[in-house]
């Protein structure tokens, strides 16, 4: 377990800037799941535009039924 927090968004903001302090990458790609709506998606997808803009980002729905995100970046 690498983030803990109470609120999904708040957790995958975290998770994705210790991806980039780690690895750093050029493409981020996140697979939401059946628990989340597309608008939440984006919403990621666009903290992560604003804050790595030099990163290509790509949202899909991967429609897990466990895992709000899948997340990887390359």
């Amino acid at each position: 377990i690498n983030v803990v927090a109470k609120d999904v968004r708040e957790v995958s903001k975290a998770l994705i800037d210790k991806l980039f302090e780690q690895d750093g990458g050029d493409v981020l790609s996140i697979y939401y799941g059946a628990d989340v709506d597309e608008d939440s998606a984006n919403e990621l997808m666009e903290y992560v535009e604003q804050k790595y803009p030099d990163c290509e980002s790509v949202v899909m729905n991967g429609g897990q039924p466990l895992y709000y995100y899948i997340i990887s970046l390359e």
